[in-house]
């Protein structure tokens, strides 16, 4: 009975992490447009500059972790392990969370998050390069179908009908979208060997302590003119839900999930974020998807899983999927 009471919450753990990394995406769409696109006097509502948000919710965060490096056992922080957690953070959130922010704000929630889903297979490729191994056939398969469907996702914008037209209307926010995900694999390549020898726990507190030391003066300059009234309810409870949700409780919940599930199964959860992403999207947004954009987000998640399949015959040695999260 306990272990079924433990598996229970496992899943339900796993399913607050889905909900509120797939919802992160929604959120920021919102935080930087005010939650009111336009109404019938054309008023557009005010919402949060990029790089403000982002100090925002580094700062909160990093008030959440930062305490947790002082409880840890001494340790002997070096110059050289100081430089690669700085590389380490540079990649993300860094990077990664620059180009997505300004991503999210040109292109919908979900062609974002559909996007960043390439994220795993993205790193199994490059992590193969580097070792100087030749991709298997899952591998190989799993990558060009992901790459398909990334070219249909962002090849115009087209109708349901209009397969055959491709356009050459790429909105640049999907351009951004892709070098996040590779920002992404690179943190995830180097997070990897750190989280390793310091532990998740330590590897996020500093993550969360080197974002808001880059955020915080960039926010400042980029936030000087605001006029914080202006700023809509809506966009300061989605920079609240944001700080609290995807960063900190969805980490919490994962965290428990892959103790309890096995980095596998709760890795297949994760899989189900951009499709959260764009039902959120669909009913908080007016967001819709043409068909092209459903079956290039059907061909990104097939890349996904048939890249990331362990064969039963053999261990998984795997990392766990990287979360995308807006």
């Amino acid at each position: 009975m306990t272990a079924m009471r433990a598996s229970a919450t496992a899943w339900m753990a796993l399913a607050v992490a889905v909900v509120c990394w797939g919802l992160s995406f929604v959120g920021s769409k919102i935080a930087l447009s005010g939650g009111i696109v336009s109404d019938a006097s054309g008023v557009h509502g005010q919402g949060l500059p990029p790089l403000t948000l982002l100090a925002i919710r580094f700062c909160i965060g990093a008030l959440v972790f930062g305490p947790l490096l002082l409880r840890r056992p001494r340790q002997r922080w070096t110059l050289r392990m100081l430089a690669r957690i700085l590389a380490m953070a540079a990649c993300l959130p860094g990077a990664y969370f620059v180009l997505e922010i300004y991503a999210v704000s040109m292109t919908t929630a979900a062609k974002a998050a559909l996007i960043a889903a390439c994220i795993p297979v993205t790193v199994l490729c490059i992590g193969s390069l580097l070792r100087g191994e030749r991709p298997g056939w899952r591998l190989g398969c799993g990558a060009a179908a992901a790459l398909a469907g990334v070219a249909m996702l962002v090849a115009g914008q087209g109708g349901l009908g209009g397969l055959g037209d491709l356009g050459t209307g790429i909105n640049p926010g999907d351009g951004l979208m892709l070098l996040a995900v590779l920002a992404a694999a690179g943190y995830m390549l180097q997070a990897d060997t750190l989280g390793r020898e310091l532990g998740v726990q330590a590897v996020t507190a500093w993550q969360m302590l080197w974002g808001a030391a880059f955020f915080l003066p960039l926010g400042l300059w980029q936030g000087a003119g605001l006029e914080l009234a202006a700023v809509t309810s809506q966009a300061w409870l989605a920079t609240l839900g944001l700080a609290l949700f995807p960063t900190l409780a969805a980490f919490w919940a994962y965290n428990h999930a892959l103790a309890h599930l096995g980095a596998g199964r709760a890795s297949l959860g994760i899989n189900l974020v951009p499709l959260v992403a764009a039902l959120g999207a669909w009913a908080m947004l007016g967001e819709a998807m043409t068909l092209r954009q459903g079956l290039g987000g059907a061909g990104i998640l097939l890349g996904v899983l048939l890249a990331t399949a362990t064969p039963r015959t053999a261990p998984a040695t795997q990392p766990a999927a990287a979360c995308p999260e807006g």
